[in-house]
C-alpha cells in the first residue's frame, strides 16, 4: 500500500494480515468401504459388489456421487433373470449423508446377456457454461466362450435437473467367434466423446468418434498365426431435442 508523505515522496508499507480460520479437507466417502455400506443402508438399496459405484465430484468439492444398480428378479420364471433399476445419490462428504437423489425410470434387462457392473464417469461433459452432465457406464457380458459378447453403454444425467439426457449410448464392445483352438475372429469397439461449441436447444452437441478393430487368427502348418488387423472409424453427432440426446440409428446399428 502506498501512503503519500511530505515533499510528494512515498513510503512503502508492507502490511501482512494473517486471517486464521479452520480449514478442513474432508475425504470422499468413496474412500472408505465401511462408510459406503452405511450409505447403502441409508438409501435402503441393496447391491452386490460391482453393482454400486462411488466417485468424488470433481466440480463440487466436498461432495461425492453414489450409483446403485438394484436387482429386481422376474417372478414368472425360476431362472435368475430380471432387471436392474439405477439410483443416483449425491453425498455430503463431511456429514456423510444423502442430500439429493435421482431414480432412473428405465429398467435394464439382465438375462442371457447379463448386467455385470456399473462405473461412474465424471469426465467433463459440459453441456453449457453453467451445467455439467454426469456419466454412468453400464457393463454387460454373455456367458459364451465360443461367441463372447460384452458391450458397455453410457448414460448421461443432468443431476441438478434430475433428468436423464442420454440413454444407453454404445461406447465399448468386445465380441467374437472361435472354435476353441486356432480359428478365431473378434472385434473391439471404442467410442470417444467430444463436447462441441455448437449447441442445440441450449446443450452442446456431442461428437462421437467410434473406432472398430478386427482381429483374426488361423492355423498355418499346425501353428496359430495372426492375420492382419483391420480398422474402421466413423463419426456421429448427437443433438439435444429438449428432453434427450438423440442417438442416430446408424450408430446403434454400428455396434450391433
Amino acid at each position: 500500500m502506498l501512503i503519500p508523505m511530505k515533499r510528494n515522496s512515498y513510503q512503502c508499507l508492507a502490511i501482512i494480515t494473517l486471517m486464521i480460520s479452520p480449514v478442513f479437507a474432508y475425504a470422499s466417502v468413496c474412500d472408505n468401504e465401511t462408510t459406503l455400506h452405511k450409505l447403502l443402508t441409508q438409501t435402503g438399496k441393496y447391491a452386490e459388489y460391482g453393482h454400486y459405484a462411488c466417485r468424488a465430484l470433481p466440480a463440487e468439492a466436498g461432495f461425492s456421487v453414489l450409483a446403485v444398480a438394484q436387482f429386481v428378479q422376474d417372478q414368472s420364471i425360476d431362472a435368475p433373470d430380471g432387471h436392474y433399476l439405477m439410483h443416483l445419490y449425491k453425498i455430503n462428504d463431511q456429514k456423510q449423508n444423502v442430500v439429493a437423489s435421482y431414480h432412473d425410470p428405465a429398467s435394464y434387462v439382465s438375462d442371457a446377456v447379463a448386467l455385470t457392473g456399473i462405473q461412474l464417469d465424471t469426465a467433463a461433459y459440459r453441456l453449457n457454461p453453467k451445467q455439467r452432465a454426469l456419466g454412468l457406464r453400464i457393463e454387460y457380458r454373455n456367458g459364451s466362450q465360443v461367441f463372447p459378447y460384452a458391450p458397455v453403454h453410457l448414460n448421461l444425467y443432468d443431476f441438478e435437473k434430475k433428468q436423464k439426457i442420454l440413454s444407453e449410448l454404445p461406447v465399448e464392445l468386445y465380441r467374437g467367434e472361435n472354435d476353441m483352438h486356432c480359428k478365431n475372429q473378434w472385434e473391439e469397439q471404442n467410442a470417444v466423446l467430444h463436447m462441441l461449441n455448437q449447441k442445440t436447444k441450449g446443450y452442446a452437441n456431442i461428437r462421437v468418434n467410434m473406432t472398430s478393430k478386427y482381429y483374426a487368427t488361423h492355423a498355418v502348418q499346425g501353428q496359430c498365426k495372426d492375420l492382419p488387423t483391420k480398422e474402421d472409424s466413423k463419426s456421429f453427432t448427437l443433438k439435444y431435442d429438449g428432453k434427450q440426446y438423440q442417438v442416430p440409428k446408424a450408430l446403434r446399428e454400428f455396434s450391433k
